[in-house]
């Protein structure tokens, strides 16, 4: 894993971060193995519902970014995943 993106604070924000591209949404099977995982190793439990919530602020942020840059196209992985994150948090 790479976490050069990481942030001081909550350990939770950046399993977001992971969580909302890379695992192909916070309500996936590979994201709930992920966290299992973590808390596992970690000895740390996770709360799911922030977990949820900060995988929808990376889905906004990237949204955001999208939007701002009119990069659609060249960033149809990060659109998509995106919308997908927040209609699982919507539902």
């Amino acid at each position: 894993l790479d976490f050069g993106a990481s942030s001081a604070g909550d350990p939770i924000y950046d399993l977001g971060k992971i969580g909302w591209l890379d695992l192909e949404g916070s309500d996936s099977f590979c994201a709930q193995r992920f966290i299992e995982s973590y808390e596992e190793a970690s000895g740390r439990a996770i709360n799911r519902a922030l977990y949820q919530l900060y995988c929808s602020v990376h889905s906004v942020a990237a949204l955001s970014w999208a939007f701002t840059t009119r990069k659609f196209d060249l960033n149809y992985h990060f659109v998509r995943a995106a919308f997908l994150q927040l209609r699982q948090t919507a539902l």
